[in-house]
Parts: structure tokens; sequence; C-alpha cells
């Protein structure tokens, strides 16, 4: 079996970090440990900076990488 990468996930949020977690989670049970085969992006609408901080040091082993707003950029900013 290849271990190609075979599809990303996008995982949207704004200011839900219990209901983030709580799907990043329940990917990782789903498929398993990485395994190279899928990749995890979270992207954020505008959550406070202090609620960005907080996901990156408490769930940042769950995903690849997050796309945000830049630092004070309201809400649709990433759109």
């Amino acid at each position: 079996m290849s271990t190609a990468l075979m599809f990303t996930v996008v995982v949207k949020h704004y200011r839900r970090p219990h209901l983030l977690d709580v799907c990043l989670r329940s990917l990782r049970r789903f498929w398993g440990e990485r395994s190279g085969r899928y990749r995890v992006i979270v992207a954020d609408d505008g959550s406070d900076p202090i609620v960005i901080d907080a996901i990156q040091q408490r769930m940042g082993a769950l995903y690849d990488w997050m796309v945000t707003n830049p630092r004070g950029a309201g809400k649709w900013a990433l759109a």
C-alpha cells in the first residue's frame, strides 16, 4: 500500500474550541495515527487571538496547518 497523501480535510472553526477539539479527536480516532495518507487543515475565521493561541497549544498535534485571519482582522477576512 502506498503512503502517498490521499486527501486533505479542512475543518472550519469560529470561536468554538471545545467543538474543534471533539472534531479533531474524532478524525484521529476514525483514521488512526497520522500515516501520511491525509492532512488536516484548521481554517479559523476571526476567533480572538487568545483563542487561537490556546488552540495551537492544546491541539497543535491534532492538525497539520492552521489558516487564520491576520491578527485584529474581522470575521470573514479569511474568505
